[in-house]
């Protein structure tokens, strides 16, 4: 969690456990996943009892600004300067972390999910990384989006007439949050699953949910299921 100079705290810095709630994130991951992705727990860092709860960076708002009216924020130098800050926190078991959500006490329009190379607490490795401003981190579709982008390196899903707009899968590149229909009352828009493209691509889906067409006969009948309807059941 950092904030920038002039920032303050938006959220207190226990808001981000609740992500490791059974029903939350670890349901989510265990269910489109099949049970082959566990999501452990949420390791929050700072841990309170510091000045600040949050890390606070040394440059303000307005210096992450690249032009005069503030439009643009640079995000990349934002998350260098907190991982630097992160990683001169002694406290951070690195070796067990096994991917890191940048949380940013700023609102932006866009937020972003990659792998990334970098030598954190002395070990060298590539960091699945998410730098998530306010919109992202309060609503957890945004989060889990982020994430597949950095921990399975899913894409962005592609419809023939928008490649933006697909509400069936959460790797669509957009999604109304004010609209969404599964909210919940702290984590905003929960998040749905990844198709079977993403989750065949993962190894995810196994082979009693694929159904194979035998081009004889002509005329077949079957019947589509939800992939994630919860009873592992879905086609």
């Amino acid at each position: 969690m950092c904030k920038t100079l002039d920032g303050d705290e938006p959220v207190p810095w226990n808001y981000f456990f609740g992500w490791g709630d059974p029903t939350l994130l670890p349901d989510y991951f265990t269910q489109v996943s099949n049970g082959k992705h566990k999501h452990v727990a949420e390791l929050v860092y700072p841990f309170p009892g510091l000045v600040d709860n949050w890390y606070r960076l040394s440059k303000t708002e307005a210096d992450y600004r690249d032009d005069p009216q503030g439009d643009i924020f640079d995000l990349q130098t934002f998350l260098e300067d907190c991982l630097a800050r992160a990683d001169d926190d002694p406290n951070i078991p690195w070796e067990l972390i096994g991917g890191i959500r940048v949380v940013a006490n700023f609102d932006y329009n866009w937020a972003t999910g990659s792998p990334l190379y970098a030598n954190l607490g002395g070990i060298s490795r590539i960091w699945p990384v998410t730098l998530l401003p306010k919109f992202a981190w309060s609503n957890l579709h945004v989060v889990t989006h982020e994430m597949h982008h950095a921990e399975q390196g899913f894409g962005h899903s592609i419809t023939w007439w928008d490649k933006r707009l697909n509400f069936f899968d959460i790797m669509s590149e957009n999604v109304n949050l004010n609209s969404c229909d599964n909210k919940h009352p702290l984590y905003g828009c929960l998040p749905m699953g990844p198709s079977s493209f993403w989750t065949s691509r993962a190894n995810w889906t196994t082979d009693d949910r694929v159904y194979f067409v035998d081009p004889e006969p002509s005329i077949q009948t079957f019947i589509l299921e939800s992939l994630h309807s919860g009873d592992n059941t879905g086609k």
